[in-house]
């Protein structure tokens, strides 16, 4: 329950999910590394920043 309130929350506010990205990364990726955590959130602030 904990964790779908989390995701819920993250959702809601348009928030990088960790957690959530590493277990869709190792279920549709196990052969490749995931970004860190840094590089998660990194890349989410630029593509924020990105405008048409």
């Amino acid at each position: 329950m904990k964790k779908q309130l989390r995701d819920f929350f993250y959702a809601l506010l348009n928030a990088p999910n960790y957690p959530l990205y590493l277990e869709h990364f190792k279920k549709h990726h196990p052969n490749k590394e995931p970004l860190s955590k840094k590089e998660f959130y990194l890349e989410h602030i630029n593509k924020k920043n990105i405008k048409c």
